[in-house]
């Protein structure tokens, strides 16, 4: 043991003092500034174009234009009626009173500053109002059926002049519970919503500069993972039946949606709104430019590690000394691991300071996760260092794939180029392949195996974006991602050291 130490500290030694370590990582540090700082003006612009844009301008037009429209057809129905059949003069006189009626509540839109396409429950009221005026002019209607009408319009009239969203609640639970054509275990859920949107006053009214109302799209999502298990069906996607395993991640990504809806933790789509996207994205666009230049430090020092020393003769002395090739072996591949080690950390540190100089050290969200249907949050700070250290499983294997290609071929140039290249095209050749080739046995390229992040942290919002494109990518388990991963590790690490143990010096 104490001689892979001294060889350790050794091989430590003369890898420091290398000029190219210096040089990458301090490109290194000063490409991750420079990424925060071209996120933070992005983020900058994004928040000044959204600042300028006004949703409710553009709702108002909307508006206006469907009240113009509605307004020609009225002008036309006067002018066709003279020529009109008797016969069908009864049917445009319906559609002039539907187009009146929709003008109504278009006017009382407008003049209350209400967008009637928003999930605004007062749009909702307006838009139900409609609906009742226009149903209880069915003659199929019976006394009972109109009186109910016109208290409902009444209630929701109520609910629009007084906005009252626990008038709107009631009305909507009343009207689920009455609806006989849904079971039971459905009203219970569509009321659970409800009561959700009263307990956090969740009006529905649209954020300035977003799309939707992003408590809306909770709810809705909460409210199809909660009938994905009342049928055991994946509504939200395949529609297949749910496997045990699925049905497990249904109830923690249940758990997860309604704590981040009950904490006011808010992601619109897959959170990135036009609003803030350099912020969301700052943080992983510098780990990712880092983990990229030291990806290629580690390439350069474990493709020279054994060749270079080879071509130059100084191996010959650690060769004669009293220590086994398999810990000469061992040290330099530990250096090499802790070079990369070290770099991360340095990576991690500089990006932290970065991120929090750029968008303030209590801009990002933690992450929030979910165990047997509990949720927990975690840290951000912790968080993105357990990312950082599940992303550098990949460097890890390039390194050793350097290395032993080092010690394989005795060619510095040939075993940095084949791992460099491997490294850079090597996820293009195998979506090709996926695209052109199918097959259980895809499930053993080892480049469906290298997004063990995405994998082990599903719930954050911008590794969904970046999984959701790989429609033809085999899915397979945490797991087997890490016992291929670590299969694939002693594979290459065997060879290489069989090769050291076994080829001559010269």
């Amino acid at each position: 043991m104490r001689k892979i130490l001294v060889l350790y500290m050794n091989e430590m030694i003369k890898v420091i003092k290398k000029v190219s370590v210096i040089i990458i990582l301090s490109i290194m540090i000063v490409a991750v500034i420079c990424t925060g700082a071209l996120m933070k003006t992005q983020d900058y612009i994004s928040k000044q174009n959204s600042t300028q844009y006004n949703n409710s301008d553009d709702a108002k037009k909307q508006m206006q234009e469907e009240l113009s429209t509605e307004q020609k057809r009225i002008k036309k129905i006067d002018e066709l009626l003279p020529k009109t059949k008797p016969e069908d003069i009864p049917a445009l006189l319906e559609e002039k009173v539907s187009s009146s009626l929709r003008i109504d509540i278009i006017k009382i839109a407008i003049e209350k500053k209400i967008e009637l396409n928003s999930p605004d429950y007062r749009a909702k009221s307006l838009n139900k109002i409609y609906e009742l005026k226009i149903q209880m002019r069915l003659s199929i209607n019976t006394r009972k059926q109109t009186a109910d009408i016109i208290g409902l319009i009444q209630g929701y009239e109520n609910v629009v002049n007084q906005n009252d969203l626990k008038s709107f609640i009631a009305l909507e639970n009343d009207q689920i519970n009455s609806d006989k054509s849904v079971t039971a275990d459905e009203k219970k859920i569509s009321i659970e919503s409800n009561e959700l949107r009263l307990k956090l006053n969740i009006t529905g009214q649209p954020q300035k500069g977003s799309y939707s109302d992003s408590s809306e799209v909770a709810i809705s999502r909460i409210e199809t993972e909660k009938k994905s298990l009342l049928y055991n069906l994946d509504l939200s996607g395949s529609q297949l039946p749910l496997t045990p395993e699925a049905r497990e991640n249904v109830k923690n990504d249940l758990a997860v949606n309604t704590y981040k809806l009950e904490h006011g933790i808010s992601e619109i789509g897959n959170g990135l709104e036009s609003s803030g996207i350099g912020e969301k994205l700052a943080y992983n666009s510098m780990l990712g430019i880092g983990l990229f230049m030291i990806v290629l430090l580690l390439m350069i020092l474990a493709g020279a590690s054994v060749s270079n020393e080879i071509s130059s003769g100084s191996i010959k002395s650690l060769i004669i000394s009293p220590a086994k090739r398999w810990k000469i072996f061992l040290a330099k591949f530990l250096a090499i691991i802790s070079i990369g080690v070290i770099a991360g950390l340095i990576l991690y540190i500089v990006t932290s300071l970065i991120y929090g100089a750029f968008f303030g050290f209590s801009s990002g969200s933690n992450y929030i996760f979910a165990v047997n249907g509990v949720a927990y949050e975690l840290n951000f700070y912790i968080y993105k260092l357990a990312y950082l250290a599940a992303s550098f499983l990949v460097v890890l294997v390039f390194a050793t794939f350097a290395f032993m290609l080092s010690i394989l071929t005795r060619n510095t140039a040939v075993s940095v180029s084949i791992s460099m290249g491997i490294y850079f095209a090597g996820n293009v050749a195998n979506t090709v392949l996926m695209n052109f080739v199918k097959g259980e046995w895809l499930k053993f390229s080892p480049f469906n195996h290298f997004n063990v992040a995405e994998k082990m942290f599903p719930n954050d919002a911008l590794n969904q974006l970046a999984t959701s494109g790989n429609f033809g990518a085999p899915k397979t388990s945490l797991a087997f991602s890490l016992i291929y991963i670590g299969v694939l590790m002693v594979c290459m690490l065997y060879t290489g050291l069989d090769s050291f143990n076994r080829r001559d010096i010269k």
